[in-house]
């Protein structure tokens, strides 16, 4: 069941000069929650985008760059079957960054560690890499699965044979050459 919270009272709160850590404390939000609690707040007119950057610098610097990657990600324009030798499942890779990697068609839950065996001697004339990382989502839409993951562990060389990886994929995006 969905907690309600009254407008009015975050906009008193504000009003009234609570930070965004005393907000969050008083209503028992995450920054998450928080930030979706102002977007609410912005649709339906209680208050202005404007007001919210001028009185929290965090939604500032949050709506001034509000997708923006850490890290560079390369979609998958082909399927790569991607090996969880830990479990023995299989997936798609989806994309790939520094950071991280998507797999679709197999299950898994929030928290879960597992290694990926990453086929990277398909692309290119490197060893495969292996890659310790940890499910950070899901998403199920109908009978599509897919699974988010932040690597947790990569050497020198691993990370150099990733980044290759990468920009290999990137490059083949751009038209210069396919695979």
């Amino acid at each position: 069941m969905k907690r309600r919270i009254r407008a009015k009272l975050i906009r008193d709160d504000i009003a009234s000069g609570l930070t965004e850590l005393d907000l969050m404390e008083k209503h028992d939000l995450s920054l998450r929650e928080l930030l979706k609690l102002f977007r609410e707040l912005v649709k339906t007119g209680i208050a202005t985008r404007q007001e919210l950057r001028e009185r929290f610098e965090w939604y500032k610097k949050r709506t001034d760059q509000p997708n923006r990657r850490k890290a560079r990600r390369a979609s998958l324009s082909l399927r790569v079957p991607i090996h969880d030798i830990m479990s023995g499942k299989l997936g798609t890779l989806r994309d790939i960054s520094m950071t991280g990697l998507r797999v679709a068609g197999a299950e898994y839950q929030v928290g879960d560690i597992t290694t990926f065996y990453l086929p990277t001697d398909i692309f290119m004339n490197a060893d495969s890499i292996l890659v310790l990382a940890e499910c950070r989502w899901i998403s199920r839409k109908n009978q599509n699965v897919m699974a988010g993951f932040e690597f947790q562990d990569l050497s020198y060389g691993d990370l150099r044979a990733l980044q290759r990886f990468i920009n290999s994929l990137l490059l083949s995006r751009s038209g210069q050459w396919n695979i």
